[in-house]
């Protein structure tokens, strides 16, 4: 059985796999981000500058220190993690769709429409039949397991990578044993490539050179000093990547066993590993019901000793039987081909074996690459059953399809809502603080403040030491108003972590406000030693130098924040308004028009450049920007006040005096907006409505100078109205006792 012949119907023959691999995830695209991909996103410091991308290459992503700062921050790499390709690639999602986020959904779909197609490339040169080759690209692109991979942008986008260059690499490999001279050379020059690309996307990539042995050996008999100069290039390249992980990173392991795996004694802790290698093999067949990947972080201490014995036996009998037929000459290929595929299987997880520990105990994710083994074997199993039982081929082949495809779609039901994935998180894992913690997290950005703070206090009470939900607590505490409160959160988050930027920045924000800007200064600066990629805590630390009389520091940190991020509109509104305070108007402007034409749809940024516009003589222009900025966002308040300011100085009394009016409502404690309506009242010949509006002045501040100043001129105006006699009063004095 083959795909039916011919170039025409040979092309609708890919564009159906295409179309079957895409489908079940089109629904997924306008998916919210969540967890880590919002930082890998929304809150990715590092987009904006595409200088970043070959930095990625020589620092540790996790502590990518920008250019204009030069100062390596305290404290040790939080993951450990090298993978700066895959860090490169979110440019592109940038370039590409902004911070759209179906965009860069789709384009994880498109990465792993790419493996798909290597899938059947390479199965149709390792199978030997074509029919097998594109049943097991439709069982991979339908399978269940990878939902959460093509859904991540994390780890998901990491996978798709790593699988799609690892393909190609070995499908280069065959290429150049297919070809003479140059080409031969050209064929494994691209495969070295890919390789090292692969292992620049993720670590699971360094398997590969195992796996190509594996299989070479099982099917094709080489002689293991012919295997092994194939392999040596591989090897090769594996140690310049080691090398430079080492020398960026510092380290081999991202986590340890203890933190992972609690204090298990070492027999113990043994059996969880293999038990979690049956796991995979399980998943590799049927990965439902799903459970989000946390669940599995109480599984070492739930596993019982007789399932760790049992899945150890079954795994350890599975190695052995296998292995027996790859190394056994007599063996048929029919029954080398599936002994070296389950081995090949085994292979592409020894990186998510626990071997090198890292934090996630286990993960659907994980199953992505090492499904293309399994996919294949099952497609020549498919395939050698269709030679003795077609009709029975052909409905075992259509039952797994749909039977994939339906359990794909469930799975993407999950990854489509996510509170549901994060409640079934909560049910899994009752007594989790961090179950907690990602609930609250999701229903904060949901715009739900008050159901986020009772699973932060759930999460505090779980684990009063867990820095995480403690900061989050005071986080929701200071969106409610709970200023004292989230103080005193954010102080505790930097006793459990003292290097938490985060924490040091919002408190420095609070402290800053009530006046204590020493203190907001070193809260500020411990910010940026611990996180310098955000440029946040540089624009605030600039705000309390600015007030101090620091305005050459001032202008540097606010600059070195738009370098960092060019987007960042605080930065250029804080900068223009610093440069407007030192009458480098042409500057200022300059700037304030750059704010305006990066962020059109910003309302303070057309205030701020009307407000300077104003004081270079351009009236009209201001009122326009004014107008502008109250149709982006009618309750800015310093947009209403400006505008009227500047109405009752053009001598447009009546619409000044309505402009002000709003604007005290809007912020009833703002004393020039009453001394302001008081004085367009006045102009407008309403003296009792300048008597109110000096009311309300005189009870926010009684003893302030122009409060004073305001008072005498409504009392000038009082005087002069009654000299004439209540005959010749204006109508809104005789009407002033009513008011």
């Amino acid at each position: 059985m083959s795909p039916p012949s011919g170039k025409r119907v040979r092309w609708w023959w890919y564009l159906l796999l295409l179309f079957l691999g895409a489908l079940p995830y089109l629904d997924t695209l306008q998916a919210p981000l969540t967890s880590d991909d919002v930082l890998v996103a929304s809150e990715n410091p590092m987009l904006a500058d595409p200088g970043n991308i070959l930095r990625y290459f020589t620092a540790d992503v996790d502590w990518l220190v920008p250019r204009q700062l030069g100062q390596k921050p305290a404290g040790r790499s939080r993951y450990g993690l090298y993978r700066p390709l895959l860090a490169a690639s979110y440019h592109l999602d940038y370039w590409i769709f902004g911070l759209w986020s179906p965009g860069w959904r789709l384009l994880n779909l498109l990465l792993h429409l790419g493996v798909v197609l290597l899938v059947v490339l390479l199965g149709t040169r390792l199978l030997g039949s074509a029919w097998a080759a594109f049943l097991a690209g439709a069982m991979f692109a339908l399978h269940p397991a990878h939902a959460e991979t093509v859904a991540s942008l994390l780890g998901g986008r990491a996978g798709l990578l790593a699988a799609l260059f690892c393909l190609a690499s070995w499908l280069a490999l065959l290429r150049s044993h297919e070809s003479y001279g140059a080409g031969r050379a050209t064929w494994l020059g691209l495969s070295l490539l890919a390789y090292l690309l692969g292992l620049f996307s993720k670590e699971n990539a360094a398997v590969l050179p195992l796996a190509m042995g594996i299989w070479i050996y099982a099917l094709d008999r080489p002689g293991l000093r012919q295997l092994a100069r194939q392999l040596a290039p591989y090897l090769l390249v594996l140690a310049v990547y080691v090398t430079a992980r080492l020398l960026v990173v510092g380290r081999v392991a991202p986590s340890s066993w203890e933190v992972t795996f609690g204090r298990l004694p070492g027999w113990r802790l043994v059996l969880v590993l293999l038990a979690i290698q049956i796991h995979y093999l399980f998943w590799a067949i049927w990965p439902l019901p799903y459970r989000h990947p946390d669940c599995y972080q109480d599984f070492p201490a739930q596993l019982s000793l007789l399932a760790g014995l049992a899945a150890a036996l079954l795994l350890l009998l599975l190695v052995a039987t296998t292995a027996r037929l790859v190394l056994k000459r007599t063996a048929s290929r029919e029954r080398r081909l599936p002994a070296a595929g389950l081995l090949v299987f085994l292979a592409w997880l020894l990186p998510v074996s626990h071997i090198v520990p890292f934090a996630v105990v286990m993960a659907q994710r994980f199953l992505y690459l090492p499904s293309t083994a399994s996919c294949l074997v099952a497609g020549w199993a498919l395939e050698s059953l269709a030679r003795r039982r077609r009709r029975l081929a052909l409905g075992l082949s259509a039952l797994v399809l749909v039977v994939y495809g339906g359990g794909l779609l469930w799975q993407n039901y999950y990854w489509r809502d996510t509170e549901r994935l994060y409640r079934g998180l909560l049910e899994c894992r009752p007594r989790s603080a961090d179950a907690y913690n990602n609930l609250g997290t999701w229903k904060l950005r949901s715009g739900r403040p008050v159901e986020a703070l009772e699973m932060f206090e759930r999460a505090v009470t779980l684990d009063p030491n867990n820095p995480r939900p403690v900061y989050n607590r005071g986080l929701v505490l200071q969106k409610l108003g709970r200023v004292s409160e989230a103080e005193q959160a954010y102080r505790r988050t930097l006793e459990l972590a003292p290097h938490h930027a985060q924490a040091a920045n919002n408190l420095g924000v609070l402290l800053s406000r009530r006046g204590y800007d020493r203190q907001a200064e070193k809260l500020f600066r411990l910010a940026i030693a611990a996180d310098p990629a955000h440029p946040q805590p540089l624009v605030n630390l600039a705000q309390v130098l600015s007030r101090r009389g620091h305005a050459t520091e001032a202008e540097r940190l606010l600059r070195t924040a738009l370098e960092i991020d060019p987007h960042l509109v605080d930065a250029r509104l804080n900068l223009g308004r610093l440069l407007e305070e030192q009458k480098r108007f042409d500057k200022a402007e300059r700037v304030y028009r750059q704010a305006v034409a990066g962020h059109p749809r910003n309302a303070m940024a057309h205030n701020n450049l009307a407000n300077l516009l104003a004081r270079r003589g351009d009236k009209e222009a201001a009122l326009r920007l004014y107008r502008q900025a109250l149709q982006l966002d009618p309750r800015l308040s310093p947009a209403r006040y400006n505008l009227g300011l500047l109405l009752l100085r053009s001598g447009q009394a009546e619409a000044a005096a309505r402009q002000l009016r709003r604007a005290a409502r809007l912020r009833p404690g703002h004393l020039p907006s009453w001394l302001g309506l008081a004085r367009a009242e006045l102009a407008r010949g309403d003296i009792a409505g300048a008597r109110g509006a000096l009311a309300q002045a005189e009870r926010l501040a009684p003893s302030e100078p122009a409060t004073a100043a305001v008072k005498k001129e409504v009392e000038a105006a009082l005087k002069k109205a009654l000299e004439k006699g209540p005959a010749a009063a204006p109508r809104a004095l005789r009407g002033m006792d009513d008011k």
